[in-house]
């Protein structure tokens, strides 16, 4: 059986990635001030617009996914034309409607590839995860189809990892996301709290586990709090918690710009020592305009440890 693997341009996997596994991307519409772009995870794009300042907080931005009928050309196209079994990943459910279109793409296929081509069938699969979590969860899902895992056994496994991913994200500027919640009608930080975090140079790691999204720690400082994720994953290998071997990172940016953080560092000393496979990757454009330039999510696959919960 041949098995293709399809996600969403929310998905932080690199394009090295999705081109050596021939992964499926299915596009995410960002409106900047009316203005249509694409995101199909290509890093000159996606740096273009980080560089002309479309995602600063004074431009009006909002993101859609993929249409239904557009999925159904796509998936046709592409991974249809040669795979039997085409698993699909979404971003959370709860934050897009991704799950929910893609969903009514596959039954519309699945009803057609019964009648044409019998045995060849689509499965839809929300990843309950956002930013780099979503990449883990591809990125370990691509390692299964690698093994030859297939059907309901592929189907457990991805959703056994995905059920224990925690998304770490370090926001520069709770200002911004504010900002841009306001624009969606969210009132979820008020400007206090904002205000506050940002004079007293307060840094959240908030953390999305099963579906939640909660603050799990708070740094001085942004390079920091980026030390403090990095310690607190390490923290999870060294206790043997892992449930993947794969650690998701991704920035609203420039990749050489991680260089100047010692928990990134610290992460790529214990890839090249072997104890983890780290995937470092350009952050999406609809995460980044929700997060904000500058953003670092970070993403693994761990038992419930302390930072699975509100602190």
């Amino acid at each position: 059986m041949t098995v293709a693997l399809v996600v969403d341009a929310s998905c932080d996997l690199p394009r090295s990635v999705i081109d050596e596994h021939d992964i499926t991307v299915l596009p995410v519409s960002i409106y900047t001030n009316g203005e249509e772009l694409l995101d199909w995870r290509t890093p000159d794009t996606t740096l273009a617009y980080y560089r002309e300042h479309l995602v600063d907080k004074d431009k009006t931005v909002t993101t859609q996914p993929v249409t239904v009928q557009e999925a159904i050309r796509l998936l046709t196209e592409g991974p249809l034309q040669s795979a039997d079994y085409v698993v699909v990943q979404t971003t959370s459910r709860t934050r897009s409607e991704t799950y929910d279109r893609l969903t009514e793409a596959a039954y519309d296929l699945n009803v057609r590839l019964k009648r044409e081509t019998p045995g060849r069938i689509i499965r839809v699969m929300d990843t309950q995860a956002l930013f780099a979590g979503q990449g883990l969860i591809a990125a370990h899902t691509q390692a299964l189809i690698n093994k030859g895992l297939d059907g309901s056994q592929l189907r457990r496994r991805a959703a056994r990892v995905a059920a224990a991913t925690h998304t770490l994200v370090i926001p520069p500027d709770l200002y911004y996301i504010r900002a841009r919640a306001r624009q969606r009608g969210e009132t979820s930080i008020t400007l206090a709290r904002a205000l506050l975090g940002r004079t007293l140079g307060i840094v959240p790691v908030v953390c999305g586990y099963r579906e939640q999204h909660f603050p799990a720690a708070r740094f001085k400082g942004f390079d920091t709090a980026v030390e403090g994720a990095a310690a607190h994953i390490l923290q999870q290998v060294d206790k043997g918690r892992l449930q993947s071997p794969y650690i998701s990172l991704s920035h609203a940016g420039d990749l050489k710009d991680l260089n100047r953080y010692a928990g990134v560092e610290a992460l790529r000393a214990r890839h090249k020592a072997g104890d983890i496979r780290l995937v470092l990757s350009t952050m999406g454009l609809a995460g980044a305009t929700y997060l904000g330039p500058g953003a670092i999510s970070m993403g693994v696959a761990c038992d419930e440890n302390e930072w699975s919960r509100p602190d």
